[in-house]
């Protein structure tokens, strides 16, 4: 008897709320997508950076558009919306690496892994100048950044800040033939009106592999040393 006298009483509950909503869903619309992924497929926000040097951060996302090409969008604090699109060479696809200022500038740069041999990987920096995203090439060459960790040649950057101005050393380390020494090459630079100014390049030698290695990879507060594969 108990059983069949809660069933109509529940029937009743459920009639009355249903009439109280109308028979209308209630759930509000939701809000249009603002972000820098906004309507972009397959993209993913990778970092909330002060890019453009206005000290407000700006969203950064990143699409893998293929095996061989990855797209960067920036959106700025202030509304403008960029792109840059890059061939890869990466395991197979392209890698966001991470924000971090590289040069003199106001604003952090952004790396993208972008080319792979056995070893030795190269990146790709942009920088946001005059409401583009531009390539920043390492100094003394154009194109690529470079970093290596192998058993016979170790290759790393360095970024610091010195009265104000940054410098970056580009590493080098080679074995001496079949010998335990290494022979390196550190190329000094320093930003200055605009660009990178070479300032010294020196000879270190090192004892043996390890202490080799300790100049491989990215010495860039901000960005990990290699890549976690």
């Amino acid at each position: 008897m108990r059983g069949r006298l809660l069933a109509p009483a529940v029937s009743g509950l459920l009639a009355l709320a249903l009439a109280s909503c109308g028979g209308q869903d209630t759930a509000a619309p939701a809000e249009p997508a603002t972000g820098v992924c906004a309507d972009v497929g397959g993209c993913r926000v990778v970092a909330d950076e002060d890019l453009d040097g206005d000290g407000v951060r700006d969203q950064v996302g990143f699409v893998v558009a293929s095996k061989r090409r990855v797209v960067v969008h920036v959106k700025t604090a202030s509304g403008d919306e960029l792109r840059r699109s890059l061939p890869v060479l990466w395991f197979p696809r392209g890698e966001f690496y991470g924000a971090a200022p590289i040069d003199g500038r106001p604003g952090a740069e952004l790396v993208v892994g972008t080319n792979m041999g056995a070893h030795t990987l190269w990146f790709t920096t942009l920088s946001v100048q005059n409401g583009r995203l531009v390539r920043l090439d390492p100094p003394g060459a154009e194109g690529e950044w470079m970093i290596d960790g192998a058993f016979s040649f170790h290759a790393g950057v360095t970024r610091r800040v010195e009265d104000g101005r940054a410098v970056v050393v580009l590493h080098e380390a080679g074995r001496d033939g079949a010998q335990a020494t290494f022979t390196g090459r550190d190329r000094t630079y320093v930003w200055r009106d605009g660009g990178w100014q070479h300032r010294s390049t020196t000879r270190p030698r090192y004892a043996g592999e390890g202490e080799a290695a300790q100049v491989g990879g990215w010495h860039v507060r901000g960005l990990p040393r290699f890549p976690a594969f």
